[in-house]
């Protein structure tokens, strides 16, 4: 079947960023809003939390694989790759975090527990110093990671990389066995942005060409590992975890490869999606807490129907729209 490719640039990323935003934002986090009949039990919960996971662990192998072309040479390849970074995502971070922090004060909803918090949350180093902001702390980690990139890309081969990064994990290790309590999160994450860096881009190729393989058997071992660690009293569950992410990954990618082979229609719905996930991740938090004082019940929920088919279009309608107004802006003003 045809594949649906304009300007070299791979859709089948974009299907992917755009499962996993809609994962997060209108099923985990939308589930915070419903009426308590909705709550997930047992393993429908540990379900529930491996999907979560996998989209996080999967949004952080995408950034680090988009990541992965930049060359580091000199001094100013750096300066070059921290002000694309930075104007591409910390104004709308910051402005996410004030929102949040005054919402807090003025509707008593603490979503900092602290001034610190706050300060960790915005500086990269949440996730050294717990406890974790609510869904901020994810960009707080990525832009951490995103300030050792360079220590990982200036190496010359892949060994040399994949080295670098298992010594930064190495001193994250000790520094969190001397000095500080660093959140579990950061060891289930950094492998994949790490993987990300370092691996070629044929890596996808291989799982494109294959996808009718590909797809069965990491259902099949994504599903046996939901069964089988579904009693684990542990965080990360004897290692499953690692083994629902990694088969969750690629799940999701030879899934993209199938529906970017069906419809043009429906690649360039999933781009829409995919280009508004950043600022819906930023901002949905907010966008719901608006809504449900605007259409919300006197519990202050919403009903099923309202929040999938009110609130998660218009959280990604309004994200669109933003996303296009900053991207206009950082032209206008000639940032890039």
């Amino acid at each position: 079947m045809k594949q649906y490719m304009v300007n070299n640039r791979d859709y089948k990323i974009d299907i992917v960023r755009a499962l996993c935003a809609l994962e997060i934002i209108a099923f985990w986090h939308m589930m915070d809003y419903l009426p308590e009949k909705y709550a997930l039990t047992g393993q429908a919960l540990h379900l529930a939390k491996l999907l979560t996971n996998t989209a996080l662990a999967t949004f952080a192998f995408i950034s680090g694989f988009c990541l992965s072309k930049y060359t580091f040479t000199k001094s100013g390849d750096v300066w070059h790759f921290y002000k694309k970074r930075l104007i591409r995502f910390y104004p709308l971070l910051l402005f996410s975090a004030l929102s949040l922090l005054v919402a807090g004060y003025v509707f008593h909803h603490p979503w900092f527990t602290s001034t610190s918090q706050f300060v960790t949350t915005i500086t990269g180093l949440n996730v050294f110093i717990p406890p974790l902001a609510m869904t901020l702390w994810y960009f707080s980690m990525i832009m951490f990671f995103y300030i050792i990139t360079p220590l990982v890309l200036s190496r010359k081969s892949k060994l040399a990389k994949l080295l670098m990064a298992l010594s930064l994990l190495a001193i994250v290790v000790v520094v969190d066995l001397l000095f500080l309590d660093v959140d579990n999160v950061f060891y289930l994450y950094y492998p994949f942005y790490a993987l990300g860096l370092i691996l070629p881009s044929s890596s996808l190729e291989f799982i494109y060409r294959r996808k009718y393989l590909f797809l069965p058997i990491s259902v099949a071992l994504f599903t046996a590992t939901v069964l089988i660690t579904c009693d684990k009293s542990d965080y990360f569950m004897g290692g499953g975890i690692y083994v629902a992410m990694i088969s969750g990954l690629v799940m999701l990618f030879a899934a993209a490869t199938v529906i970017n082979s069906l419809s043009k229609g429906l690649t360039k719905f999933f781009f829409w999606i995919s280009f508004s996930s950043m600022v819906a991740y930023l901002f949905h938090r907010q966008i719901y807490f608006v809504i449900i004082y605007a259409i919300g019940n006197s519990n202050q929920e919403l009903s099923i129907v309202k929040a999938l088919f009110v609130a998660v279009p218009f959280i990604f309608a309004v994200s669109f729209s933003v996303q296009k107004a900053y991207d206009f802006l950082i032209k206008k003003c000639k940032l890039k």
